[in-house]
């Protein structure tokens, strides 16, 4: 049995977290071919989402879930999950005291505010604020 070619001119798929879940549910629970889905599924029927298309999102959803979010290209990371969580871990036993000591410390070839940064994506504040204000000249006029 071959399947049916959709039209040309339907609008593209955009798989969205409630469409990955009800590829699952209708292949998992409702037991339904990839094929059904794309051609008769209500989600699906208006688009140009192909059985391939389907099985691929199945495939996703199954993996990692209905929320994933595919990595994006780009530069890599200077700072390893690894490092990460040992840097957190020398200020969380007292070692360093803040993003800038960490650098100092841990991370010398790295800027202090890509230091920083890490430390706020994983939960903490990077700065630390000054005690007393710092005195420019500005402050000493006569």
């Amino acid at each position: 049995m071959t399947a049916r070619k959709k039209p040309t001119g339907l609008p593209p798929v955009n798989v969205t977290p409630t469409k990955w879940r009800m590829i699952l549910h209708y292949h998992d629970e409702l037991h339904k071919s990839f094929n059904w889905i794309a051609n008769n599924a209500p989600d699906f029927r208006g688009t140009a989402a192909d059985h391939t298309t389907i099985s691929r999102n199945y495939k996703i959803a199954r993996k990692h879930g209905c929320y994933y979010k595919a990595p994006r290209p780009g530069c890599r990371n200077l700072i390893s999950e690894l490092e990460a969580a040992q840097g957190i871990a020398d200020i969380d036993e007292g070692r360093a005291t803040d993003g800038a000591d960490l650098q100092r410390q841990r991370f010398p070839e790295i800027p202090q505010r890509t230091v920083c940064r890490m430390l706020f994506k994983h939960g903490l504040k990077g700065f630390i604020r000054r005690h007393k204000v710092i005195l420019t000249p500005h402050n000493f006029r006569e």
